[in-house]
């Protein structure tokens, strides 16, 4: 418990819900858990990242997501 509590006060203090998230992951039942959704989940993180740190600029950012939806 204080493990998570430690991680809800990291994600107030820096707006970043990273710690909570990542917690909660590792925590999931895997029966309701669809697995192609974890799968884009995975890419749109990944493709998020990319974009964050900016290896892609806005544009190709764009037009990869776009190609996750189809």
């Amino acid at each position: 418990m204080a493990l998570l509590m430690s991680a809800m006060r990291t994600s107030a203090i820096t707006g970043r819900p990273e710690a909570v998230d990542a917690w909660f992951a590792g925590r999931q039942s895997p029966r309701w858990v669809d697995p192609a959704a974890a799968k884009l989940q995975d890419q749109f993180r990944a493709l998020s990242v990319l974009h964050e740190n900016g290896m892609i600029d806005d544009a190709e950012f764009e037009k990869l997501r776009s190609r996750l939806h189809a």
